[in-house]
C-alpha cells in the first residue's frame, strides 16, 4: 500500500527573495512574477481569488497563505465554511456588450481527506460550504486599478440551505436568480455582517 508523502511545507512569501542558480541570486523576484502573472486582476482567471481575498479580509479570516486544495474558500473562526463567487459584466477581452453575470453552484462529487490528502468520492453529490457569498465586480471597471476600490463591489449571502432549497441540481445561477434570495451590501457592510447558517 502507498504511504502518504507528507504535505508540502508552504512558506510566505514577502516578494523581494530572489530565484537563484548555481548559488547566485538572480535578478528577479517572486514580486516580479506576481506583477507579470496577475497584475489583470479583473480577469476571469484571478478575479475569483481576489474575490476570495477581498471577503476575508472583511471578515477578518487569516490570509497568510491561501489554501487552493481546500474543498470550501473561507473559514471564520467560529468555524463557519464559505464559498466565494465571483462575476462581473466586463471581461479582459474586447466585449461588443456586457456580460450577463452568472456563478457557479455546482455540488460537489468529490472531497479531499484530510489525512492523507487524497481524492476521495460522496456518497451523494453536496455543496460543502455553509454559506455562500457572491462577488459582483459591478460597471463597467476598465482599468486595472479599479477592481481595489471596494465601491466597485457588491456581496451576496446565502445560505447554502437556500441554495438548496431554492435552486437544487442546477450548476450556475444567474444575478437575477441570486437577487431573489439575497440583497446587495456592500463591503463596508460585509465587515459588520454576522454569518448564521
Amino acid at each position: 500500500m502507498h504511504t502518504p508523502s507528507p504535505k508540502l511545507e508552504r512558506i510566505r512569501l514577502s516578494g523581494t527573495e530572489k530565484f537563484t542558480s548555481q548559488k547566485k541570486e538572480l535578478e528577479f523576484s517572486p514580486l516580479d512574477f506576481w506583477c507579470w502573472a496577475v497584475s489583470d486582476i479583473a480577469s476571469n482567471a484571478t478575479r475569483g481569488i481576489l474575490a476570495e481575498f477581498i471577503v476575508a479580509k472583511a471578515l477578518g479570516i487569516d490570509t497568510v497563505i491561501r489554501d487552493e486544495w481546500d474543498d470550501y474558500d473561507l473559514l471564520t473562526k467560529d468555524g463557519v465554511k464559505i464559498e466565494v463567487k465571483s462575476s462581473a459584466f466586463i471581461q479582459s477581452w474586447p466585449q461588443k456588450k456586457p456580460s450577463a453575470p452568472i456563478f457557479d453552484i455546482a455540488k460537489r462529487k468529490h472531497y479531499t481527506d484530510p489525512e492523507t490528502g487524497e481524492y476521495r468520492r460522496f456518497d451523494e453529490p453536496r455543496r460543502v460550504a455553509d454559506i455562500y457569498i457572491f462577488a459582483l465586480m459591478k460597471g463597467t471597471i476598465t482599468k486595472t486599478s479599479d477592481p481595489l476600490n471596494l465601491d466597485n463591489w457588491e456581496f451576496y449571502v446565502v445560505k447554502t440551505s437556500v441554495i438548496d432549497e431554492r435552486f437544487g441540481e442546477l450548476r450556475k445561477v444567474t444575478l437575477g436568480k441570486v437577487r431573489e434570495v439575497s440583497e446587495a451590501i456592500t463591503f463596508d457592510k460585509l465587515i459588520n455582517i454576522t454569518l448564521k447558517y
